[in-house]
């Protein structure tokens, strides 16, 4: 979101840290259900929402886990993106979780970032390349596709393709425990972040980034918090004026 610095002038933009802390509805393949993308949440389902450091989030999300009963359930599933450190911090948070996944659409946005840099400026060829990489990642899973791709001759290839594939390669080692995407569809667990992105839109987006729209960081955390308190599960809007 854009900022407002001293005297009206414009300031670095900064992103908000957004959760949802909900309970998952089970993909069923026989109605064509993509566990990839990932169903709105139904139910009791909680939105978080600031500025503040992501050490200072831990303790409000598990609060909030509490609240929608992730205390008591069988499994905790956390899905985030591969920088984000979320791995450590929900050990820590919720030990009882059973696993972190990396978002489906990260390690697919490197396939293909990989597949265009192989063959130039040409899309079909990239897409002719890249083709088979990521129905091998969600049937087969990350070690699958690392196999595959060290069997690609770099001879010949440019200075960007190689670089593209070296950090491909080095980012899927890295995320491998968390690419056991043929276990997580067979349990019917969501691969994707679908509610997690659409509370970025709605929480964040739809208020903070109007045209013309700048903030201070003080006005931009409370009016996230309030988004998100107002966008939950009914119950935390009327409880917090309540309580205030």
């Amino acid at each position: 979101m854009a900022q407002q610095g001293a005297k009206g002038a414009k300031a670095e933009g900064c992103r908000a840290k957004v959760a949802v802390l909900y309970h998952p509805v089970p993909e069923d393949p026989a109605h064509g259900a993509d566990p990839a993308v990932g169903r709105e949440p139904t139910g009791q389902a909680r939105s978080l929402a600031s500025l503040e450091p992501r050490a200072a989030v831990g303790p409000r999300r598990h609060r909030e886990g509490g609240a929608v009963g992730l205390e008591g359930a069988e499994r905790g599933i956390a899905r985030a993106d591969g920088g984000s450190g979320l791995a450590g911090r929900r050990r820590t948070q919720f030990p009882r979780g059973e696993a972190v996944l990396l978002e489906f659409s990260q390690a697919a946005a490197y396939l293909s970032a990989l597949a265009k840099r192989w063959v130039g400026t040409d899309p079909a060829a990239a897409a002719a390349v890249g083709q088979p990489w990521c129905p091998q990642l969600k049937h087969e899973g990350g070690e699958a596709v690392l196999t595959r791709l060290r069997e690609l001759d770099l001879r010949g290839r440019s200075a960007a393709a190689c670089a593209s594939y070296q950090a491909t390669v080095r980012y899927l080692e890295t995320q491998r425990p968390r690419m056991d995407y043929p276990r997580s569809r067979a349990k019917g667990w969501q691969m994707g972040s679908g509610p997690v992105e659409s509370a970025c839109k709605r929480v964040v987006g739809q208020r903070l980034n109007g045209a013309g729209m700048r903030w201070g960081e003080a006005g931009a955390d409370a009016v996230c918090r309030l988004r998100a308190l107002f966008l939950s599960e009914p119950g935390p809007w009327e409880a917090f004026w309540n309580h205030n």
